[in-house]
């Protein structure tokens, strides 16, 4: 079994996530707090809230679809928190990859929706120089060539 997804993911998808919005939830709620804004700009209470709602759907979008990817022959193994789905390399349609962000994600677009959705998205190694598509990206469009033939 070979783990495609990042060691980190967890900490992209739930210690990140967890940290971030408390803390500036728990700024927000001051901000909004009777005297809790007097050593503050006037906008802050304003701006505070809002951040968090803007930071709170960043999160949902690019944090909470994150799932846990291991390759076992031509099967993909995929799992999110209790859940774990076996998809053929014949059911993925494409990949694709981010490298311009940290952390660098992959996206497989799959032929029929499964539990999961019709896309599943993980966090790629890191890697220092992100010139190029992702050897993880390499590595699964080889396969699914070979896969096709």
């Amino acid at each position: 079994m070979t783990r495609l997804s990042s060691s980190a993911t967890t900490w992209h998808k739930t210690v990140f996530p967890t940290l971030w919005l408390s803390m500036f939830g728990i700024g927000a709620i001051v901000s909004l707090l009777p005297g809790g804004s007097k050593d503050m700009l006037p906008a802050f209470p304003i701006i505070l809230p809002c951040m968090w709602l803007f930071g709170l759907g960043l999160v949902f979008f690019l944090c909470f679809p994150l799932k846990h990817v291991s390759l076992v022959g031509s099967v993909l193994k995929v799992r999110d928190r209790k859940q774990e789905i076996e998809i053929p390399l014949s059911e993925v349609a494409s990949i694709s990859g981010s490298s311009m962000g940290k952390p660098e994600t992959i996206t497989l677009r799959l032929r029929h929706a499964t539990a999961f959705g019709s896309k599943i998205k993980f966090v790629a190694s890191y890697r220092f120089f992100t010139f190029g598509p992702h050897p993880t990206v390499k590595l699964l469009r080889e396969l699914m060539e070979k896969e096709r033939l």
